[in-house]
């Protein structure tokens, strides 16, 4: 169970739980169950249906950082700019302060405040 006060100090204004979230406490075993069943659903579906756009689109409008400023770090580089869309290949599409849009494929990405 992850208390904020046991968290790192570099990620405790970030880090959460499920815990902190809802106020419960689950069983492990029981959620990686839940959430495996649930994985397997959705890829039948996309097996049966092939059809991928929709999967994307719902991914897309859960994706909480699209709108948000963002920094990523990259190969040691430092990338900031507003998280503005993700395209068809899943590439993150970035806008830095030179208004200039930058695809990213990975990254370690923080939402800025």
């Amino acid at each position: 169970m992850l208390i904020k006060a046991n968290s790192p100090p570099e990620i405790r204004d970030y880090a959460t739980s499920l815990y902190l979230s809802t106020g419960k406490i689950y069983d492990r075993t029981e959620l990686v169950k839940d959430i495996l069943r649930q994985l397997e659903i959705n890829y039948e579906n996309l097996n049966k249906s092939n059809d991928f756009k929709s999967v994307f689109e719902r991914w897309k409008k859960r994706c909480k950082m699209l709108g948000k400023k963002i920094k990523v770090i990259q190969g040691g580089k430092e990338i900031t700019g507003k998280a503005i869309d993700v395209d068809d290949m899943g590439f993150l599409l970035l806008e830095d302060d030179n208004s200039r849009i930058i695809k990213l494929s990975s990254g370690d990405v923080t939402v800025l405040k």
